[in-house]
């Protein structure tokens, strides 16, 4: 994967939640305030014109038919399983890839300077993110621990234990819009670090697609358009697995409780509104799941 320059699919991600959030609330699909601020001068300029930046929505969509929607419903479905976590009494937040992640803003009084949260990134994608972060006030009481690190290369059990991660809290890691750009052994050596280094109960939500999507033999063709676009930027899409698959494919790996669920099937079964007439493509596929307990 070539990462010599910030994600432009990081930024792309974070317009899309700064353009839903000015939509009404009976039509949005989820609210992310501070996504605004993450944006290119070019970006931002469309971003003050509806007109245009409906054009710009509607281009991608001819391109890969519902990946607008899934982008947004992953956003949803990782808050949905995030507040979950903290009715449970979560200590812990490690966010891997975290792109434009805003979350230890918008949770913040539900975070209540109780729960760790460290942000892992390639280091030119944090630095953006750092130097946007100091251009808002919100950020400054905001206590994540940025931990730059290159997954191909670099160990994430060596990242996180030099910046303070404790393997006893119960923790819960979030893996959104990676999957897809690591190969098999990194997803294995991530998942093997979870599931060995958490506490019982502690959980990894994220993203993945289908084998057919990564070897290009989907014949959707919102599949086709998104390994092309994704090539255009540079990044490949080099993992997937056969959902049928991923309940086995994590019990190996240390997990219990598996839960997924394509894209469009997760948005139909949230509360009912105008905003359920949304295209949500069914090769993004959603998932949570817990640590077994140590024998």
């Amino acid at each position: 994967m070539r990462r010599l320059n910030p994600s432009r699919t990081a930024e792309h991600n974070a317009f899309l939640r700064a353009v839903e959030s000015l939509r009404p609330t009976a039509e949005r699909i989820c609210m992310d305030p501070y996504a605004k601020y993450f944006l290119s001068p070019q970006l931002m300029a469309l971003y003050h014109d509806a007109e245009k930046c409906e054009q710009l929505i509607r281009h991608w969509e001819e391109i890969v038919p519902g990946v607008c929607g899934a982008v947004l419903a992953r956003f949803r479905f990782i808050d949905t399983y995030l507040c979950k976590c903290l009715d449970s009494g979560l200590e812990q937040v490690v966010i891997l890839g975290a792109g434009y992640d805003t979350r230890a803003l918008r949770f913040k009084q539900r975070f209540d300077n109780r729960v760790k949260i460290f942000g892992l990134d390639h280091p030119a994608t944090q630095a953006v993110k750092i130097r946007c972060l100091k251009n808002m006030r919100a950020a400054f009481s905001s206590p994540v621990v940025y931990v730059p690190i290159c997954f191909e290369t670099e160990k994430l059990d060596e990242k996180l234990f030099e910046n303070g991660f404790q393997k006893d809290l119960y923790t819960l890691f979030i893996w959104e819009g990676v999957t897809y750009y690591i190969p098999h052994e990194s997803i294995d050596d991530t998942l093997l670090f979870i599931s060995r280094n958490s506490e019982p109960g502690s959980a990894v939500v994220f993203d993945y697609l289908p084998c057919s999507v990564a070897e290009g033999t989907c014949l959707k063709p919102e599949a086709k358009g998104l390994k092309e676009s994704l090539q255009h930027f540079g990044e490949d899409i080099v993992f997937g697995i056969d959902p049928g698959r991923i309940g086995a494919f994590l019990h190996s790996r240390g997990f219990i409780g598996v839960n997924s669920m394509a894209g469009d099937e997760f948005w139909r079964n949230c509360p009912k509104g105008r905003h359920q007439d949304r295209s949500v493509s069914d090769i993004f596929m959603f998932a949570h799941a817990r640590v077994k307990p140590k024998p």
